[in-house]
């Protein structure tokens, strides 16, 4: 005699177990494989817009780098291509989303990416790096999103113009707005310290040297232009917008030659 007659609650059991374990395969076949468009369209499109394309966007081009779409995203940057497909401990975008601080490069600056994400960008490029052959673009954030936690980092040190008690994302911030008003990278005024070297295997910067010439430079000319916002500006009702470096750099590491109008000059010579 058949035993599975004798115990029928045993069949159901098994039968039940079967169809558990069935709707488990299922629901993990549903998901992309990392080595397919989709996964990218997924899973990689949702982490560029929460975290990159703020700064990497056709609105703002940090270091020459978009990553609003997959086109883009493979040209790279400034400093080459950010992706070296199925190598991701070799890809500069890996890299900098691993780094911690301290390093030559992070991204995102303000925060560190979840674990998860991490995992996920790892997975991609490890599998090829494969996305859409058309320029598919990426939505950017909507002002609705909530903000990113702050990565709690150790305060700046040698601080000589900009106020002590001002935190390390707020320091980034302004270096990058200043990075941006004069068209020029950190290693224009700050050093690098070959003793200390990234995972990317480039020199870290020495941001507390004050070897280099250009970071005087820049220390007066922030403290002559704080001085024409607060002794001549602000006396002067309705004189507009405080000047900045950007006012005569506009984006160039040398500013902009001033080239009177001749009729100013004919004008004056007449008098």
């Amino acid at each position: 005699m058949n035993r599975f007659l004798l115990y029928p609650g045993a069949v159901l059991a098994a039968a039940l177990i079967w169809a558990a374990s069935a709707g488990t395969v299922s629901a993990a076949d549903s998901q992309p494989a990392p080595d397919t468009v989709e996964f990218y369209n997924q899973r990689i499109v949702p982490i560029l817009k929460n975290n990159c394309t703020e700064c990497h966007d056709a609105s703002k081009i940090k270091g020459g780098l978009r990553m609003d779409t997959y086109a883009f995203l493979r040209m790279g940057g400034d400093d080459g291509d950010i992706l070296t497909p199925g190598d991701p401990d070799n890809s500069p975008m890996i890299q900098a989303v691993r780094a911690t601080e301290g390093a030559d490069l992070v991204m995102p600056p303000k925060y560190t990416l979840a674990q998860a994400d991490i995992d996920t960008l790892v997975a991609w490029v490890r599998a090829g790096a494969h996305g859409p052959g058309e320029d598919t673009q990426i939505q950017t954030a909507s002002a609705t999103t909530p903000p990113a936690p702050q990565r709690t980092a150790a305060p700046p040190t040698n601080l000589k113009v900009l106020p002590k008690e001002l935190t390390n994302a707020q320091v980034r911030q302004i270096m990058d707005e200043w990075s941006d008003a004069l068209g020029a990278d950190c290693n224009n005024c700050h050093v690098q310290d070959p003793s200390k070297v990234s995972a990317s295997g480039k020199p870290l910067m020495d941001y507390v040297s004050d070897s280099k010439q250009e970071k005087t430079i820049t220390r007066v000319m922030v403290r002559m232009v704080e001085n024409v916002n607060k002794s001549y500006l602000e006396t002067v009702p309705n004189s507009g917008l405080p000047v900045s470096c950007g006012t005569c750099h506009r984006g160039h590491l040398g500013p902009e030659p001033f080239i009177p109008p001749v009729h100013t000059t004919t004008q004056s010579a007449a008098n």
